[in-house]
C-alpha cells in the first residue's frame, strides 16, 4: 500500500471532535468578536508541519536580532515558510481551540496570585465548549502576508529565518456559541467573568498568529445569554 496516496493529515482536533452533549449545558452564550486583522499560524506544507521542532527559549541577545518586517502583497503560492489559515467549506476558519487558549492566557494574565486560578483554568477546558469547532470567516483567501526575517545567532551556529504568514485585514467578524457547563469546577464560569476575559484578551493578547506583532486584536461586539437551564446530578451517597 502507498501510504502516501492514502495518509490524511489533520490539522486540528477540532476536525473530527464529537459534537458535544448539550444536555449538561446550563448556559448558552452567543458571542461576536470584531476585528481589523488576523494572521494564519499553521505551515502550508504537512511534512513541515510533521516535523516542526519543538524550539528552545530564545535568550535576550537572540531576539535582539529579529529582523524588520513588512506588510507585503501576497505571493501566488505558498510556500513551506508559509503559515496559513485552516480552511473549512472553501473559507478561511478559526480554530475553537485558539479561542479556548486565548481564554487561558487572559485567565493567567489577570488572576494569577488568585486562589481561584487554577480552578478557572481547568473550568475553561473542562466545562466550556466553542461551537463550531472551526468557524468560518466570510472570507475565501487572504488579502495580504506578513513576511518577517530574523537571524538566531546560538554559537558556533548561525541562521536566518523567515516568517511569512497569511492575513486578513479590514472588518472581520468572528460569531460563535460558547457552552458553559456550570457545575462542579463550572461553578466559576460566571458571565461576568467570561465577558473580562473576552474583553481583556481583545485588548491585550488578540488572537490567531502573530500577536505580539498586535495581529488579531477585537473588539467584543457582543455577548448575550441565549439560554439558561437547571441540570440535577445525582445525588452522592
Amino acid at each position: 500500500m502507498n501510504t502516501t496516496e492514502t495518509t490524511r493529515y489533520i490539522r486540528d482536533p477540532q476536525e473530527v471532535a464529537p459534537l458535544v452533549d448539550r444536555r449538561w449545558v446550563t448556559h448558552r452564550y452567543e458571542v461576536t468578536l470584531r476585528l481589523t486583522s488576523i494572521a494564519g499560524g499553521l505551515p502550508a506544507d504537512p511534512e513541515t508541519l510533521l516535523a516542526m521542532p519543538i524550539p528552545d527559549k530564545l535568550e535576550p541577545e537572540e531576539i535582539a536580532q529579529l529582523g524588520t518586517a513588512a506588510l507585503l502583497p501576497g505571493p501566488e503560492e505558498a510556500g513551506k515558510a508559509t503559515k496559513v489559515f485552516r480552511r473549512r467549506n472553501g473559507h478561511i476558519a478559526v480554530s475553537a481551540n485558539q479561542l479556548r487558549t486565548m481564554l487561558s492566557e487572559s485567565a493567567r494574565a489577570l488572576y494569577t496570585g488568585s486562589p481561584g486560578i487554577f480552578t478557572l483554568q481547568k473550568a475553561l477546558y473542562s466545562n466550556a465548549r466553542i461551537e463550531p469547532g472551526l468557524i468560518e470567516l466570510d472570507r475565501t483567501a487572504p488579502d495580504a502576508h506578513y513576511v518577517q526575517g530574523r537571524t538566531i545567532r546560538r554559537p558556533p551556529f548561525e541562521r536566518s529565518v523567515v516568517n511569512d504568514a497569511e492575513v486578513v485585514t479590514g472588518d472581520i467578524a468572528i460569531a460563535f456559541e460558547l457552552l458553559v457547563c456550570g457545575l462542579g469546577y463550572g461553578t466559576m464560569l460566571r458571565e461576568e467573568v467570561l465577558r473580562t476575559l473576552f474583553e481583556y484578551a481583545g485588548e491585550q493578547i488578540g488572537l490567531g498568529a502573530d500577536r505580539k506583532l498586535a495581529f488579531g486584536r477585537f473588539k467584543v461586539e457582543r455577548f448575550d445569554l441565549a439560554e439558561e437551564r437547571t441540570v440535577k446530578l445525582p445525588a452522592l451517597k
